[in-house]
């Protein structure tokens, strides 16, 4: 490359570097303008706008507890209950230890006639324990004491730092188990939330034959998809009943 076309590359690289700099500081003021219109439509109660706004923002950027605790907040005074649960459910899936969306979600299901959401065992180790933190910590342990193992069974071979890599080894691989089994985008990623108003029925087989309904599942309802077939879903209510229901007016909360 000679000379002069150098200099016209880099001026044009620097050019292009320009252009990518002021458009994303556009965008992003672009975004924070929309945030800002939203919060201030809700807060002079236009929550119908708001929520536009809001879920408008969602399609485009990747989703944040706050945002979706944010749009359930607008979606409770715009009077929709049940998309409001969807919103705080989707903000606990992102973030379980975000214990106002939880109590949100409690106020809506008893607007929608639910019960309080129960808490597993799961979901208290996802709330209290950053778990991001604890799958790079078990990875950290996992191959620390892998480490020392191989050092060991390739050298001095003492028996106590053979004992301890293994250890250390059994321990990083518990955390890591530990998060996939307390994570909640895995543990409820199967689930579903009912928003057909009249709620939905839930059948023996999936067809509209009123004889093999079992019961209606009311609005607001999760249940857990095991599978599916055209239109309908093979689901699981949480009493642990099962059957068919129509996957129109069903919405996978992940």
């Amino acid at each position: 490359m000679t000379r002069k076309a150098h200099i016209y590359f880099s001026a044009a690289v620097i050019r292009m570097m320009f252009i990518i700099i002021v458009l994303g500081g556009f965008l992003s003021k672009v975004d924070a303008d929309i945030l800002t219109e939203a919060r201030d439509r809700l807060a002079s109660g236009d929550a119908e706008k708001a929520v536009a706004l809001l879920q408008s923002h969602l399609n485009e950027e990747p989703p944040s507890a706050g945002l979706y605790f944010e749009l359930g907040q607008a979606k409770m005074k715009a009077k929709n209950g049940v998309g409001a649960a969807l919103a705080f459910r989707r903000a606990l899936m992102l973030d379980p230890s975000l214990a106002v969306a939880r109590e949100a979600l409690n106020v809506a299901n008893r607007a929608l006639g639910l019960p309080p959401v129960e808490t597993t065992w799961r979901d208290q180790i996802a709330s209290t324990i950053p778990l991001n933190n604890l799958t790079l910590l078990g990875a950290v342990i996992f191959w620390l004491g892998a480490f020392i193992l191989l050092f060991q069974l390739l050298g001095m071979r003492s028996m106590r730092l053979i004992i301890l890599g293994g250890v250390l080894c059994v321990l990083g691989l518990a955390s890591v188990i530990l998060v996939f089994t307390s994570e909640p985008r895995i543990t409820h990623d199967d689930e579903a939330i009912i928003l057909n108003k009249a709620g939905t029925s839930l059948s023996q087989t999936p067809t509209n034959d009123p004889s093999a309904k079992i019961t209606t599942i009311p609005q607001g309802e999760t249940i857990r998809i095991i599978n599916s077939s055209g239109r309908w879903f093979h689901g699981e209510l949480p009493g642990g009943q099962k059957g068919w229901l129509l996957q129109e007016g069903v919405e996978r909360i992940k």
